[in-house]
Parts: structure tokens; C-alpha cells; sequence
């Protein structure tokens, strides 16, 4: 905390308005995340709220776009895991869809359909995914092989829950693959 005291303290001196945003978001978030660490959820989220202001208030598009997808995503984090406010965080996770980033995009789809499947949204699920797992096929650019897996699990059952079969059967082979993967990586 020392050293997050210390960077606030400096950024009245930094001239350039995009700079001094730029390194205060960067410090409210960086607090934030020591504070959700230690349990100090009010502090965590006051911080992220501080930081989403500076961003909103911005004047430089770069900065919008990247600390309001981070921010949101925090937020929508500490919303579900310290807050249990569901719809909050489904709240925030949504703002994150219309990011030009498509990782983003992608990332916020899988987190919102893993918030929609808990609370049994089967179409919802559906809605999210079917833009990752048929629109663009193939081009899932998410690494993370087992967030894939995951994803396309819950996206057949729930096309099978909304008596989607033919759908679910196509994704057998995506799913035999990436099965295929573990098995060779020994994962």
C-alpha cells in the first residue's frame, strides 16, 4: 500500500491529462486488487468505481477502451464473488460486448454464458454462444484450450435443453478434438 500511497501522491504533478488518467486508473485498479485480496471488498469496489469515473471522464478513445473493459470486468468480479449480486455483474459483463477487442468480446461471452447456465438461461446460453461456437466456427481465438471446452460443453447441453439437437451434434467433433488435445498433452 506504501507504494500505491506514494504513486497518488505524484499524480498532481504529472502535466499530461492522458498520462496522469492513464497512471491513476492504473493505481486505483492496482489498489483495488490488494484491497479484494485482504478482504476489504467496500475499499475494492469504491476504488474500481474511482477508476471507472477517471476512465469515463477521459478525453483520449484509446483510454475509454481499455480501462472500461478491464473496470468492467473487475467490477463484475467482485460483484459475483464478494457481493453475490449476480445481476449486477451480468450488468457490468455487458457493457464489455460492444469492446472492439475481440478476445474481449469473447472472453465477456463465455463469463456471461457461465452466469446464464447457473441460473438455468438456457437460452441465453444459446444467444451468447452460438456467435463463438457456429458464426465464426474455427476462429475461436481464446487460448485457453479448457475455457473453450467448457464453453462448448455448456453450449450443448444447453442446445439439448431447448431441444436443439442437430446443433449439438455438430459440435461433437469440435469437443472430440479438444478432447484429443488433453489427451496428447496429458491434460
Amino acid at each position: 500500500r506504501m507504494w500505491y500511497d506514494q504513486g497518488f501522491s505524484i499524480v498532481s504533478h504529472i502535466q499530461n491529462e492522458v498520462q496522469r488518467s492513464r497512471v491513476e486508473i492504473l493505481l486505483a485498479n492496482g489498489l483495488a486488487l490488494v484491497e479484494y485480496h485482504d478482504g476489504n471488498n467496500m475499499k475494492a469496489l469504491s476504488l474500481e468505481l474511482h477508476a471507472l469515473s477517471i476512465a469515463k471522464a477521459s478525453n483520449d478513445p484509446e483510454v475509454k477502451e481499455w480501462a472500461l473493459q478491464l473496470i468492467n470486468s473487475n467490477i463484475a468480479k467482485l460483484m459475483m464473488r464478494r457481493f453475490n449480486n449476480e445481476r449486477k455483474a451480468i450488468c457490468y459483463l455487458k457493457k464489455n460486448l460492444d469492446c472492439k477487442f475481440r478476445y474481449v468480446q469473447q472472453y465477456t461471452r463465455l463469463q456471461l454464458a457461465k452466469l446464464y447456465f447457473d441460473r438455468n438461461n438456457y437460452h441465453g446460453v444459446v444467444d451468447l454462444l452460438t456467435v463463438l461456437y457456429e458464426q465464426e466456427g474455427s476462429k475461436f481465438d481464446i487460448t485457453d484450450k479448457e475455457q473453450e471446452m467448457f464453453g462448448r460443453f455448456i453450449f450443448v447441453i444447453s442446445l439439448l435443453t431447448i431441444k436443439e439437437k442437430k446443433r449439438a451434434e455438430y459440435q461433437i467433433p469440435f469437443l472430440q478434438h479438444l478432447c484429443d488435445v488433453f489427451n496428447s498433452a496429458g491434460g
